[in-house]
């Protein structure tokens, strides 16, 4: 399966419009989707849990188990563990929405290694803010 970049700005845009610091699976409708949309959500979310950007409240990242995915032989399943951006999340999320960044990521680094991808659109977003600023 393909990274879907759109994919990840909307289950990132969960979280950071989330008016408490926790949410769980059922906020992403982990538990409402089916068929292709589910293997799509359940992808996206194992990429974010591996690269440290979701974590549980004990800040535990790196093991799908963490966020309550429940992963078997047979199937995927989930609990309502409370699970939050890391601050590395927060820092992407803020990237991916700031429209320019985003279209970028989508169209230079879209064949890029994810860590790339988080790195570069980082760094993009520290540039365009000191612009802003008239920093540099």
């Amino acid at each position: 399966m393909q990274i879907d970049f759109d994919e990840i700005k909307r289950i990132l845009a969960v979280f950071i419009e989330a008016p408490t610091p926790f949410i769980t699976l059922k906020d992403l409708d982990f538990f409402s989707v089916e068929g292709e949309d589910a293997d799509k959500l359940v992808f996206h979310l194992l990429l974010l849990v591996e690269n440290g950007l979701i974590s549980n409240c004990k800040l535990e990242t790196g093991n799908p188990e963490f966020i309550g995915l429940v992963i078997t032989n047979w199937n995927i399943g989930g609990g309502e563990i409370p699970i939050r951006l890391t601050q590395d999340g927060h820092d992407f999320a803020s990237a991916l929405n700031q429209q320019p960044i985003f279209e970028r990521v989508k169209k230079e680094l879209a064949e890029a290694p994810f860590e790339v991808v988080k790195d570069v659109s980082k760094r993009w977003l520290g540039k365009l803010m000191k612009d802003k600023l008239g920093l540099e």
